[in-house]
């Protein structure tokens, strides 16, 4: 994938003096960003980057990334109280994406599932 912009205000993190350093610089910092999670940050050095004219080719691990999503969305769903059981029936055989998937999908097929705590 390749993203590229006008502009020439750089991101406020490394003080930029127009060379490849600096670039490089903010592309270790935006896969950083990404890596923690950071949206704000990634989008603030995207931003440069791209009104700098920094050509950036990224590759996306699709499984790694599905599968973070994955959990995150177990997590979340076992947090607001459903079993974890239901939790992965919502997931696996119901193809839930989302939390309210996943909350329609276990409600539609409750077995004297409680509702969340």
């Amino acid at each position: 994938m390749e993203a590229a912009s006008a502009g020439a205000a750089p991101p406020a993190p490394i003080p930029h003096a127009g060379g490849d350093d600096a670039s490089e610089a903010d592309l270790r910092q935006l896969e950083a960003a990404i890596l923690a999670g950071d949206v704000e940050a990634a989008k603030m050095l995207a931003r440069g980057l791209a009104e700098r004219r920094v050509v950036i080719n990224a590759e996306v691990e699709q499984e790694a990334v599905a599968a973070s999503l994955r959990r995150q969305l177990q997590a979340r769903l076992i947090g607001m109280g459903y079993a974890p059981a239901r939790v992965i029936q919502a997931l696996r055989r119901g193809g839930a994406q989302s939390v309210d998937e996943a909350v329609a999908w276990m409600s539609a097929n409750s077995e004297q599932q409680p509702a969340p705590n």
